[in-house]
């Protein structure tokens, strides 16, 4: 199953997608999502984020090498203010100079928790959506043993969609890049140094977790290996979910 988030008739509402079209959710969206009455082509409307303005998206850093690295994943929480809709522009902070985008599996929980073992992280997922963490790199700076990554906090530089995914293997998704219509990275999810399990686990120990919450993954590698600038197109695909697309403008 598909869920999304679309403007009907000027409204926003939670939708299922089911081919090329888009049927009324009804039901709770976390816990009991049904197709009610035919909306029309997923084509014809805006798509908006499947993650509400309420909710957290925490980003894992560093979570893709060597497993033999594995010690605990940190995170930082993106703020709430820099979050946009699929394919709406991204703003190239004028600040900045090092901006890269990253495309990130986000797994999206379905039910509250705290405190859980990654076996039971499984119960507690709704699905998964590719996240966008954008990323001002000259704004990462490591203050004695702490990093301070101010980089992630721009305006528009957060978008999750097309779609929540309900029904995909989050331990073997296929990752892609490309700038301007060029692929330039591709890798598989099963490189995670944490999988989704092991991080909704991780998270819940330090804070609770509620529906719609979401957990963005780490970069992976490749990803950082060409930066955005004005001008530019990107596009971010995990196979199983879908794309999302944006133009990148000048401050």
């Amino acid at each position: 199953m598909k869920i999304m988030r679309v403007l009907h008739k000027d409204q926003p509402m939670w939708a299922i997608a089911d081919g090329a079209n888009a049927y009324a959710l009804q039901g709770d969206p976390y816990a009991s999502p049904t197709k009610g009455a035919l909306i029309g082509p997923v084509d014809g409307l805006k798509i908006l984020s499947p993650i509400l303005a309420e909710n957290k998206v925490v980003v894992i850093l560093a979570n893709w090498g060597d497993r033999d690295d594995r010690d605990w994943p940190a995170f930082v929480i993106k703020p709430a203010t820099a979050r946009i809709n699929p394919g709406e522009t991204i703003i190239y902070p004028k600040v900045a100079a090092r901006v890269h985008f990253e495309t990130e599996l986000g797994i999206v929980v379905g039910k509250k928790c705290k405190g859980i073992t990654p076996q039971q992280a499984r119960n507690h997922i709704l699905g998964y959506t590719i996240h966008n963490d954008m990323t001002a790199f000259e704004f990462t700076k490591k203050i004695g043993p702490f990093e301070v990554l101010l980089g992630k906090g721009f305006d528009t530089f957060s978008e999750c969609g097309p779609c929540i995914a309900t029904d995909v293997d989050p331990t073997n998704l296929t990752m892609r890049g490309r700038l301007n219509g060029e692929q330039f990275f591709e890798t598989n999810s099963g490189q995670m140094l944490w999988n989704a399990y092991e991080l909704v686990s991780w998270v819940s120990q330090v804070m609770p977790l509620f529906p719609g919450d979401v957990i963005s993954c780490g970069a992976p590698p490749g990803a950082l290996s060409r930066p955005t600038r004005p001008g530019d197109h990107i596009t971010l695909i995990i196979d199983g979910i879908g794309a999302i697309e944006n133009n990148v403008h000048a401050e």
